[in-house]
C-alpha cells in the first residue's frame, strides 16, 4: 500500500457521565478507525463531547498521549468545535480534530482527552482509549475468489436443482476450502455466512430473483405516476438535510424511485441536492456521514449477516472489496462492521455494512432526530428467524425518530415504487404541513405486504419509532408529561390509568410559546416558557399547539391496558435474574397481536450483560429479535384473542461475576392490535436492580 496520506475518522470511548451543561468531564467519544497500517501515514479525526456550558474554557480541549502506565507524554494537539478541523457542526458541544499518525512498531497507542474548566486548577480528563497499530493485508485474492466461485457455483447448481439444494451445496464445497472455518445459512434460511480462518467474515446473499436480497431479474416498465415538487410555506426555517442513495440503481432500474424522491424534495425544507447518490457514488466514506442528515433512503440488497454481537442486519454497497478498500477500512472489518458480500446476480464482490457500523458512527455524532427508510430484503428480519432489530436499533437507539424496514425478502417491483409513494405523502400539498406525518405517510400506503411469494414468504413493511414526525421543523414545540411518563412533541405519550383514577392529569410545557387545544376545543394561549395542566379522560387524544399558521401535535393515550414486568430489586454479582412479564386489559378489550421490548441499560460501574436476555413465553409462539443487552418480542394472529390478565412469560439474564452498582431493566415500547384495529398499551416504569458483590 502507498504511504499517501488515508483520511479516516477516530472514535474512542470515553468515562464520565456528567450533565452537559456543566460542562465538568468528557461524557462521550467515538474512535473510527481504531487500528491503523503499520508505517503508513493516517489522518486521524478524534472527536469528544464536552457540552457549551459557560465552565468551559473551549480552546483549551488537547488530545494527549500516554505510555503504558498512563503517564502522558505529550500533547498531540487541539479539538474545536468550529465546524472544521474535521468537526461536522460549529458550537454543538462537539469536539474535533485532524492528526497525523505514522507508527514504526505494531503496538496501541494510548490517547485521552483533557480540558481546562473555569476557576479549577485542574484540568478534566477522560480514561484512555487506544488505536491499534496492526499489518496490513497484503493480499485478498483468495478469500475474494473463494467467494465468487461459490456464486458461480450457486448458479450453475441453481438451474438444476432447487434453491435450497444449491445452498446446501454450495456450503459443502466452501467447507473444504483452506481458508474457510465455517459455512452456514443465516436464520433467514438464504443468507450463506463464511467465517474465515483469518477471523474475517463474508456472505452471499441468495434471496429469490427479484428481491432487494437477491439476483436481479429483467424488469418490467413501471406505469405508477411520477410525483412533482411539494412547495412549503415560505419562510420556513429549512433545517432538513436529506440523502437518498441508491447503490444498485443500474440494477434496480426502472423500479427505483430514488431521482424522483429526490426531486419531490426541491422547494421544501428538505436539502437533498435534487438528485439521489447512484451506484459506487454511494461510498463508505459517505454512509460514515449519515448522522448529518434528518431524511435517509436507502434503496439496496439487504441480508441478515454474523457480526461481532451475533446475527445482524446489513446493508450492500457496491464498493468493490479489494486489498486496497480493505487496509483503507482495516479496522471495520477487523470488527465485522464491514464484510464481503456477494449479492447474487449482481457480478463482482462488494462490501456490507452491518449494524455494528452504524452504531459505531453514531457514537459522538447522534442522527438528528432522523427518517429513515432501509429499503432492502430483511432489514428487521425474516420470518424463519424471527425478528431482527439490529439495524432499527442502531438508528433508533442513536437519534433517530423513525425507522422503515422489510420483514423477509420484497421484490424489487413493489418496494421500489413503496419508498416512492411514502416520501410522497409525507411531502403532498393535500395536508396541513403538521399533518404531514410519518404515520399518515405509512397509513396511507396501498399495501405494506408484497402480493409476491418469495420462497413460501411475502415481505412486510413495518415502520418503528415516532408517527408524528414531519420532514421539516415547524418551529413550534412542547413537551408533555403524566407521572413518570413523557414524551416530546410529534410523539405519542402513553399513559396507565390506575383502576381508582377517571382520568389523568397532562403537563405541558412550551419553549415556543402558541395557542393550547385539545381535541380541537382551545384551551388558552401560553407565553413562550410557560406551562399549563389538562385533564384527558381514557382514549385517545390530540394535544396541539399553534403558533400563527404553524401546528404541532402530540397524541395522548390514556388506557388501562398494560404490559407488567416485575423484576426482583437485589440481585447478586454471578446470578441468573427472571423478571415476569404480564399483560392486563379490562373488561371487553381482546388483543390478537402485539409486541414489546425489554433492554437491561447499565448505571454507575454495571458490566454490560455478556450472554444478551432470553425469554421462555407462556402462551404460544413468539418471534424474537435481541440485541446486546435487548430483547423484544412478538405474538401475531393469536387464536382466540387475549383478554383479561394473561402470564406472558419470563424474560432472564445473567449478571456479570464481576459487575457491581446497578442495572435499569424496563420496557422499551410496543403495542398491540384486535385484527387490523390497533389497541394501545401502557408499559410499567423501569426497575432499579441493585447489585451485591458475590
Amino acid at each position: 500500500m502507498s504511504n499517501k496520506l488515508v483520511p479516516c475518522i477516530l472514535y474512542c470511548c470515553l468515562s464520565a457521565s456528567i450533565p452537559l451543561s456543566a460542562a465538568t468531564a468528557v461524557s462521550a467519544c467515538a474512535a473510527y478507525p481504531d487500528a491503523i497500517i503499520l508505517n503508513t501515514p493516517t489522518v486521524v479525526t478524534v472527536k469528544a463531547q464536552l457540552g457549551t456550558g459557560p465552565d468551559l474554557l473551549s480552546n483549551s480541549v488537547n488530545v494527549i498521549r500516554l505510555n503504558a502506565q498512563g503517564v502522558a507524554i505529550g500533547i498531540v494537539g487541539t479539538l474545536f468545535d468550529d465546524g472544521a478541523h474535521g468537526d461536522s457542526i460549529a458550537g454543538d458541544g462537539i469536539f474535533s480534530g485532524q492528526f497525523t499518525f505514522n507508527e514504526a512498531q505494531i503496538s496501541f497507542v494510548n490517547l485521552a482527552v483533557t480540558a481546562a474548566i473555569r476557576g479549577s486548577l485542574l484540568r478534566i480528563r477522560s480514561s484512555t482509549f487506544t488505536i491499534s497499530v496492526v499489518q496490513p493485508q497484503t493480499d485478498i485474492t483468495e478469500i475474494a475468489q473463494t467467494q465468487t466461485q461459490a456464486v458461480a457455483l450457486y448458479d450453475t447448481l441453481l438451474a438444476q436443482s432447487s434453491a435450497a439444494a444449491a445452498r446446501n451445496a454450495v456450503i459443502s464445497s466452501l467447507l473444504q476450502q483452506p481458508s474457510v472455518a465455517l459455512a452456514q445459512l443465516s436464520s433467514d434460511q438464504h443468507t450463506i455466512t463464511i467465517q474465515y480462518k483469518d477471523g474475517l467474515r463474508g456472505a452471499i446473499m441468495t434471496a429469490a430473483p427479484g428481491t432487494s436480497g437477491g439476483r436481479t431479474r429483467p424488469l418490467k416498465p413501471r406505469s405508477f405516476p411520477r410525483f412533482g415538487v411539494c412547495p412549503f410555506p415560505a419562510g420556513l426555517a429549512r433545517v432538513a438535510a436529506g440523502l437518498i442513495l441508491a447503490p444498485f440503481y443500474d440494477r434496480f432500474t426502472p423500479y427505483d424511485g430514488s431521482y424522483e424522491i429526490a426531486s419531490s424534495f426541491v422547494g421544501s425544507c428538505v436539502n437533498a441536492g435534487g438528485q439521489p447518490v447512484v451506484n459506487e457514488n454511494v461510498t463508505i466514506d459517505l454512509l460514515a456521514t449519515l448522522t448529518r442528515y434528518s431524511i435517509i433512503a436507502i434503496y439496496t440488497h439487504g441480508g441478515i449477516l454474523q457480526g461481532a454481537s451475533g446475527e445482524e442486519a446489513a446493508l450492500a454497497t457496491r464498493i468493490p472489496y479489494t486489498t486496497q478498500t480493505y487496509n483503507t477500512y482495516i479496522s471495520d472489518f477487523k470488527a465485522l462492521r464491514l464484510q464481503q458480500c456477494n449479492v447474487d446476480g449482481t457480478p463482482g464482490t462488494f462490501i456490507c455494512a452491518t449494524a455494528g457500523f452504524f452504531n459505531n458512527i453514531s457514537k459522538v455524532e447522534k442522527f438528528p432526530g432522523s427518517i429513515v427508510f432501509a429499503n432492502g430484503c430483511e432489514t428487521v428480519g425474516s420470518t424463519p428467524g424471527g425478528f431482527n432489530y439490529t439495524l432499527r436499533d442502531a438508528f433508533l437507539g442513536n437519534g433517530a425518530n423513525t425507522y422503515l424496514g422489510w420483514k423477509d425478502a420484497v421484490s424489487i417491483n413493489f418496494n421500489g415504487p413503496i419508498e416512492e409513494a411514502y416520501f410522497n405523502n409525507l411531502t403532498t400539498t393535500s395536508l396541513p404541513l403538521s399533518q404531514r406525518t410519518t404515520g399518515v405517510a405509512y397509513q396511507h400506503l396501498t399495501s405494506v405486504i408484497d402480493p409476491t411469494t418469495q420462497e413460501g414468504y411475502n415481505g412486510s413493511l413495518y415502520q418503528f419509532g415516532n408517527n408524528y414526525k414531519t420532514i421539516c421543523d415547524t418551529g413550534v414545540s412542547f413537551t408533555v408529561s403524566s407521572g413518570g411518563y413523557s414524551a416530546a412533541d410529534g410523539q405519542a405519550l402513553t399513559v396507565l390509568l390506575p383502576p381508582s383514577q377517571n382520568g389523568a392529569t397532562i403537563t405541558l410545557t412550551t419553549t415556543s410559546g402558541g395557542d393550547l387545544s385539545l381535541d380541537g376545543v382551545p384551551v388558552m394561549s401560553l407565553i413562550p416558557g410557560g406551562n399549563t395542566t389538562v385533564e384527558a379522560t381514557e382514549g385517545s387524544h390530540t394535544l396541539a399547539l399553534t403558533q400563527g399558521s404553524m401546528t404541532t401535535q402530540s397524541q395522548i393515550i390514556v388506557t388501562r391496558n398494560s404490559i407488567t414486568l416485575n423484576c426482583p430489586y437485589v440481585a447478586q454479582a454471578g446470578s441468573v435474574v427472571t423478571c415476569s412479564a404480564y399483560l392486563s386489559l379490562p373488561t371487553g378489550i381482546q388483543i390478537d397481536g402485539f409486541d414489546f421490548g425489554v433492554a437491561v441499560t447499565s448505571l454507575g460501574q454495571a458490566l454490560g450483560l455478556t450472554t444478551g436476555l432470553s425469554f421462555t413465553d407462556a402462551i404460544g409462539p413468539v418471534f424474537k429479535g435481541n440485541g446486546p443487552n435487548f430483547l423484544a418480542v412478538v405474538w401475531q394472529d393469536l387464536t382466540p384473542p387475549l383478554q383479561g390478565n394473561v402470564t406472558l412469560g419470563t424474560f432472564t439474564f445473567v449478571i456479570p461475576v464481576l459487575s457491581s452498582g446497578s442495572y435499569s431493566v424496563g420496557i422499551t415500547g410496543g403495542g398491540g392490535a384486535l385484527g387490523y384495529t390497533l389497541v394501545p398499551l401502557a408499559f410499567s416504569a423501569p426497575v432499579t436492580l441493585v447489585v451485591l458483590p458475590e
